[in-house]
């Protein structure tokens, strides 16, 4: 695509019709703008926000974003405890001595025999 390219025409019925719906869009933002509706959503996006203000401003909002950071901190060591897991050598080791041990398995180790 160059600017001397004489094959792009935009003198097409498609550019004038997009052009009419484009003001028209237009048209219709101001009158919205303009509105009773849009006003009060201005006058209560400031009410909103002072509000958020003051309550970021309040000991009990910090109390509670402490309180949840230290939940997400546990969360986030549980899950990195479960990406580091225990050694399959360590696992197999550990197994072989609770189920291969008769003494663990049996409710009366005194009885059973080595053999």
């Amino acid at each position: 695509f160059s600017p001397n390219d004489s094959n792009i025409q935009l003198s097409t019925p498609e550019m004038k019709e997009f052009l009419e719906q484009l003001s028209t869009l237009g048209i219709r933002m101001l009158d919205a703008a303009a509105s009773g509706k849009s006003k009060q959503l201005m006058q209560d996006t400031h009410g909103m926000a002072w509000k958020a203000i003051e309550m970021a401003t309040d000991p009990a909002t910090t109390l509670a974003l402490a309180e949840v950071t230290a939940h997400l901190c546990h969360a986030l060591e549980d899950a990195q405890k479960s990406l580091n897991p225990t050694p399959r050598k360590q696992r197999n080791k550990q197994n072989q001595s609770i189920y291969l041990n008769p003494y663990q398995m049996s409710e009366f180790p005194e009885q059973v025999t080595m053999e």
